[in-house]
């Protein structure tokens, strides 16, 4: 998710609740904002596929 995310595991500057990857994660997943976990820098296209096998495994 890292890759995918750009982002660190946990990162203090971020603001309360974005702070820890995962916990982002599931918040952004559970409201069906997946499509706005990637990076906007990498084509969708070529991560669809990882960003789903990723957010079953983080549910």
């Amino acid at each position: 998710m890292e890759i995918i995310t750009r982002r660190s595991p946990v990162d203090y500057s971020k603001p309360q609740g974005e702070v820890n990857l995962i916990e982002w994660l599931k918040a952004m997943v559970g409201n069906r904002k997946s499509e706005e976990l990637i990076d906007p820098n990498l084509s969708e296209k070529s991560f669809s596929k990882a960003l789903k096998l990723c957010s079953v495994g983080c549910s």
